[in-house]
């Protein structure tokens, strides 16, 4: 069983982002020729402020006043002016709470004893159910619904900042980003609240405003929040490709996207299967998102402290892209002996997590440049790591910008991946879930093949690829 401690009171001091000594990253070592002589130039590291002894998420459970949480049946009955003037004072109210107290309107609402909960649960589910990983005609099949994992979110409120494009130049607004802009949020807040045209009301009038308007905001505001990774996929994929080399002294993986920790937190819940909990596991991350790179050490403490105290793992994030891996310390002194990468890469310039310069959306702008100087050295980078026989899962799919029209991520992926030696092993299909109005035509994308769809457990379903490449 887990080691357990008691949960802690909350502290909304913690909540501030960067206090305390900062941490420097090992400089990076780039190589360049010059008149036959090779010199080595130390280019100067992100400086990432490390919190001194805090590792509370940044938000837990909205407190929100009765002035301000009516009953919708008030709010339905109000005349268009008296519905403004509320509407503007929520506005102020959430975008106050999101600069001021980091809560993300459309984010998770949950309590800090809820997250630990939910987290300790996670650290003990068993991935080897047919929930997570099946076989049905021929098809290798990932599902894993189960959403205990998606309280890490609350470590990222910036997920509900995030812009996300049309892989063109037409960029929709957050959800941040619709309360930021008044005449939209207004057009918006009408629909969703003062006409329930989603009828999140409908069926049960009788309740207050929050939190049905979170959901309502979701699916109405005319953006896509992003989302994270599915908690029990990835522990799947980390527990069973780290068990296939429990008998290596040191259990080293490399993740070349951190993101918002998903894949992270599933790794420190693989370690706790009976065979790989007094073993040595290493968790190796890349993400130039310098904003949040404090935050990955903030998870582990956490976890150590309050979800699993046996926990032995050991995280390294660096705060870099995942195609500059290659000039640092810690690919030479692990190149080699990673025996699974494991990610869900940028999809070209769709979200927009951050205007650091080093994203890969800003670093190169056209799709022909992000294929080859984003995606081709990061595989490359990956079978470099790799130990002989060791695998790259590599979650990505197509990205539409228009009708009929995509980006062909998947197959310049396997173009990329082969090019650099590795073969392509299988493919695994993850199982998405039904949307309201994007998904209703499965049949036609099916016969159109315009989407990937498979036949699963009696029904049209659409999957995201996770290709399968063997070094």
């Amino acid at each position: 069983m887990s080691g357990k401690k008691a949960v802690p009171t909350t502290n909304k001091d913690g909540l501030n982002l960067f206090f305390g000594n900062s941490t420097e990253i090992k400089p990076v070592v780039k190589t360049t020729i010059e008149k036959k002589e090779v010199v080595k130039e130390v280019i100067k590291p992100k400086v990432v402020a490390i919190e001194s002894d805090d590792c509370m998420p940044l938000y837990t459970a909205l407190e929100i006043g009765d002035d301000l949480n009516l009953m919708w049946p008030v709010i339905r009955d109000m005349g268009e002016k008296e519905f403004e003037s509320y509407a503007e004072r929520l506005r102020v109210f959430f975008l106050d709470q999101y600069e001021k107290n980091h809560y993300p309107v459309g984010g998770g609402d949950v309590t800090l004893e809820n997250i630990i909960d939910r987290l300790q649960k996670f650290d003990n589910l068993d991935v080897n159910s047919d929930m997570i990983y099946f076989e049905e005609n021929g098809n290798k099949i990932l599902k894993g619904y189960n959403t205990w994992a998606s309280v890490v979110d609350h470590w990222f409120p910036e997920m509900m900042d995030v812009e996300i494009s049309d892989g063109t130049t037409s960029v929709k607004p957050s959800i941040i980003g619709v309360f930021r802009n008044k005449k939209l949020y207004m057009e918006k807040i009408k629909r969703t609240l003062w006409k329930d045209k989603l009828n999140g009301w409908k069926k049960e009038p009788d309740k207050t405003m929050w939190p049905t308007l979170k959901q309502s905001l979701r699916l109405g505001a005319g953006t896509q929040p992003v989302t994270n990774i599915r908690g029990p996929v990835a522990k799947w994929i980390w527990q069973t490709q780290m068990l296939e080399n429990k008998h290596l002294d040191e259990i080293v993986v490399y993740d070349p996207s951190m993101g918002w920790a998903g894949r992270l937190v599933a790794f420190l819940a693989a370690t706790n299967h009976p065979d790989l909990q007094n073993k040595k596991c290493i968790y190796i991350g890349t993400d130039p998102n310098s904003a949040i790179n404090p935050r990955y050490k903030m998870i582990e403490k956490f976890w150590k402290k309050y979800v699993n105290t046996d926990c032995k793992a050991e995280v390294i994030p660096l705060c870099l892209p995942a195609e500059d891996i290659c000039k640092t310390e810690v690919f030479e002194k692990y190149k080699g002996k990673v025996c699974v990468c494991y990610t869900s890469c940028p999809y070209f310039n769709r979200e927009r997590y951050s205007d650091d310069p080093e994203q890969s959306y800003i670093r190169y702008k056209q799709y022909s440049s992000w294929r080859d100087g984003f995606l081709g050295p990061t595989i490359k980078n990956c079978y470099d790591l790799l130990l002989p026989q060791g695998r790259l899962f590599w979650n990505i799919g197509n990205l539409k910008i228009g009708k009929d029209k995509f980006l062909p991520l998947e197959s310049d992926s396997i173009k990329k991946a082969i090019s650099n030696n590795f073969t392509h092993e299988e493919t695994i299909k993850m199982l998405m879930r039904f949307t309201i109005g994007r998904d209703n035509n499965l049949e036609k994308m099916a016969k159109t093949k315009s989407m990937n769809i498979v036949e699963a457990e009696g029904k049209l379903t659409k999957y995201e690829p996770v290709l399968v490449f063997k070094k």
